[in-house]
């Protein structure tokens, strides 16, 4: 099932928490004309965002769940979370709307709610607090395996995590028992760079979860943390790093989560990342995947949950069904259904790389040798860049066919105006461009420069040269026999 979080908060189990407005900002009192809290749309997004890393179904930190009605509503009537009818009782509140700097303030990590978030939840629990269970549909997390460490291994692990926390970072196991580590150098000041990577140094056996969110961690330190092969979860949200640094991580075979919101990464990333066997969810809100690269990317690699974060349902599946072509478009060879590309929205399967790159590059030139029936049809393109009507850059989705032709138009109401009266507009739309009637000079017999050209009779005769072009210009009669009829 492919469900993606409805708000932005939901990137947080991977380390990503809601942003927040000032420290110590309490809630208003949401307007008595709008309609009322929904647990589903407006309140577990909140939770699934800033509390379920640490109080959902993997991890309860001080013996708090808060995914559970149980979690919610049950326990010590003192110190309930949530308690139906009274937001002031309700001790999630009212840890939430702490200032961002006490130290009791959640979510621990990261910004404050925002609020509008925080005026949510009050109103959510001064209804009384409905709830119902919400169906998550995420890719299933597998259980933390790892080797056993050799007593030189246990003592770097131990002297690495007391070398982290001297530098004001957080650095602890996992869960109880374990001797995997979790480790966050987002909330350092000065804000932590490739240089402090070196302090990860120990934990290559055991480092599984990674948050370097808003640090200055560039593609040098990408290659730093190749050797940490245990990670599972890997936060580069907001960071410098590129395509090149991630090609660095292809050691990575465990990597599950890898979130690249508001980062400077692309669609020359594709390859390196469809690379990680593992990966089960990857973050791009914010980055610079283009929404066809991401489709590229789900022809890849279709087990993997592709979450741009902007609305509800804005997953990115692959195209159902795969590629229908049997042989390749560019040599006309079987094809490997793993070598697969997009194009027009659809999956198109060749016989190897190369010819993959080769139709990227050109797919019009190939799109006819497609298997007949499965071959998507070229979206037509608008011959105007400029609006008829305004002069503004066009809207590529807001056309009119024209005479045939598609005209693109900056704004609807352009198009209307240009639909009602054409005519009235046709002289802004570019001439089409007009190819000479002869291929030989009518004059010297030579063959023609395109580019040296008159208009004769309307149509556009071509010549060798200047000299030619200016005799015929002077006696067109004596040559014109000399065109093809």
């Amino acid at each position: 099932m492919w469900i993606l979080p409805l708000t932005l908060t939901a990137l947080a189990p991977i380390g990503f928490t809601s942003t927040g407005s000032a420290s110590g900002l309490l809630a208003q009192e949401p307007d008595q004309g709008k309609e009322e809290v929904d647990y589903k749309r407006d309140i577990y997004p909140i939770l699934a965002g800033s509390c379920f890393e640490c109080h959902g179904p993997r991890t309860q930190e001080g013996e708090l769940r808060l995914d559970t009605r149980e979690g919610l509503f049950t326990g010590d009537p003192d110190v309930l979370p949530v308690v139906p009818g009274d937001p002031d009782m309700s001790l999630l509140l009212e840890l939430c709307e702490l200032p961002a700097d006490d130290p009791d303030r959640m979510p621990e990590d990261g910004d404050p709610l925002s609020a509008e978030q925080l005026a949510l939840l009050r109103a959510w629990i001064t209804q009384g607090a409905p709830w119902e269970e919400v169906e998550v549909g995420l890719p299933s997390q597998p259980r933390l395996v790892l080797e056993s460490l050799s007593e030189d291994q246990e003592a770097a692990r131990a002297a690495a995590l007391v070398r982290l926390k001297a530098g004001g970072w957080v650095a602890l196991a996992v869960a109880e028992g374990l001797h995997a580590v979790d480790v966050n150098l987002s909330l350092g000041k000065p804000a932590a760079g490739d240089g402090q990577l070196e302090n990860l140094g120990g934990l290559e056996a055991s480092l599984v979860w990674l948050n370097l969110s808003g640090t200055g961690v560039t593609d040098l330190g990408l290659v730093k943390l190749s050797r940490f092969t245990q990670l599972r979860r890997l936060n580069l949200a907001r960071t410098q790093v590129s395509a090149k640094g991630l090609a660095r991580l292809a050691s990575l075979k465990e990597l599950v989560v890898l979130n690249l919101y508001g980062s400077s990464v692309g669609d020359a990333a594709i390859e390196a990342i469809a690379a990680l066997p593992a990966l089960q969810r990857l973050y791009l809100w914010g980055s610079a995947f283009t929404p066809e690269g991401c489709s590229r990317l789900a022809v890849l690699r279709p087990d993997l949950l592709i979450d741009r974060g902007l609305e509800p349902g804005d997953v990115v599946a692959p195209p159902t069904g795969g590629a229908k072509n049997e042989l390749c478009p560019v040599l006309g060879t079987k094809v490997d259904p793993k070598v697969v590309s997009v194009f027009d929205g659809r999956p198109v399967a060749f016989c190897c790389a190369k010819c993959k790159t080769a139709f990227d590059a050109d797919p019009a030139k190939y799109a006819d040798k497609l298997t007949k029936g499965d071959a998507p049809k070229a979206k037509p393109v608008a011959i105007n860049k400029s609006c008829p009507v305004s002069g503004a850059d066009v809207d590529p989705a807001v056309t009119s066919d024209y005479k045939g032709k598609l005209v693109a138009f900056c704004c609807g109401k352009c198009k209307a105006g240009f639909d009602a009266d054409p005519a009235k507009y046709e002289g802004k739309l570019p001439k089409a461009k007009l190819t000479a009637i002869n291929k030989s000079c009518p004059v010297s017999g030579a063959d023609v420069d395109p580019a040296v050209t008159s208009d004769y009779k309307g149509k556009l005769v071509a010549f060798c040269c200047g000299k030619c072009k200016a005799r015929f210009d002077g006696d067109p009669a004596t040559y014109a026999d000399k065109l093809p009829r």
